[in-house]
């Protein structure tokens, strides 16, 4: 886990070391037009190629970023992101097999 803030190189450098299968950020201050461009770009970049969920109770203002970059959204109820997360790590599962 990362902290609050975290810079996108420092999400790439954790990427690159620890590997997982999915990552998941949380937005929970809405950020400025012009901020949240450049900090979902960095983090889809940071991400690529793995799959990655935004949640988080601002998560909403930048949900058509996330979405065009490929990323997702973790929206309702807590079993359908549970099964989101599910559908995601399989994917990448059946990817490396």
């Amino acid at each position: 886990m990362l902290g609050a803030r975290t810079p996108t190189h420092a999400l790439r450098h954790a990427v690159t070391e620890v590997q997982p299968d999915i990552i998941g950020l949380s937005v929970t201050v809405k950020p400025p037009p012009y901020r949240a461009r450049e900090l979902i770009d960095g983090y889809a970049e940071a991400c690529h190629p793995l799959p990655w969920i935004v949640g988080g109770s601002a998560a909403a203002s930048v949900a058509d970023l996330v979405l065009s970059r490929g990323g997702a959204i973790a929206s309702g109820t807590p079993d359908h992101v549970r099964e989101m997360v599910e559908r995601m790590v399989a994917s990448v599962t059946q990817a490396h097999h």
